[in-house]
């Protein structure tokens, strides 16, 4: 749950076009920065393979640090720590079995028989995605700093916790998105006459740099 700093990078990656899982073990990657310095920078890498390695991490040699990243739809995303401006490191790629006591960082599933799917940050929950039939519309709540802090309301999802005085504007669900008109419908308020926001499927996934959620 860090913040990151963006910084110009160039890449160069010591791969073919297309390859195996198998092949992807031992690649390098390297990474030259511009003239900012970056922390925590985001680093996404075109990978084209029919395979999803069960852990995959990009170590670097000069410090001894793994990274951990995300293998999905053709891109290899990680998060480097740090990178001074106008350096270059080298990154290599490293392809392994998932420990049975290890699971991915990044935890995305369903709570049984509920329409809610969690999201679990490091064994912490970050955020609950609601998309039920019994809400108007879908939202996220909690949303959870670290800490286990909730930086959102809790109302209306909980009433009873809630002071009286706080009790207002129940559209408002923790973090959400609504538009005021769409082909003549409010699908920002609840009232009488609003309309409602449907969810028709929605698929997630985990992973060591990032989970995901897509909703339509």
């Amino acid at each position: 749950m860090q913040g990151y700093l963006m910084t110009t990078i160039t890449m160069c990656v010591l791969l073919p076009a297309s390859v195996a899982v198998a092949e992807l073990n031992g690649a390098q990657i390297v990474l030259k920065s511009g003239d900012q310095a970056g922390v925590n920078v985001p680093v996404e890498v075109a990978i084209e393979t029919d395979e999803s390695p069960a852990m995959i991490e990009v170590a670097c040699p000069d410090s001894g640090k793994k990274f951990p990243a995300t293998l999905r739809d053709g891109k290899l995303t990680f998060l480097v720590d740090a990178l001074p401006a106008n350096a270059e490191k080298t990154l290599s790629v490293v392809v392994s079995e998932r420990p049975d006591d290890k699971p991915a960082r990044v935890m995305v599933t369903k709570k049984a028989d509920e329409d809610i799917v969690d999201v679990v940050i490091d064994g912490a929950l970050f955020t609950s995605y609601h998309y039920g039939k019994e809400w108007r519309k879908p939202f996220l709540w909690p949303v959870n700093c670290e800490g286990g802090v909730c930086i959102t309301r809790d109302y209306p999802m909980e009433v009873e916790s809630t002071p009286r005085f706080a009790r207002d504007h129940p559209h408002h669900k923790s973090f959400w998105s609504a538009y005021g008109e769409v082909n003549g419908h409010d699908l920002w308020a609840e009232g009488s006459g609003a309309g409602n926001q449907v969810t028709q499927e929605v698929t997630f996934g985990s992973g060591d740099a990032y989970g995901w959620v897509r909703s339509v």
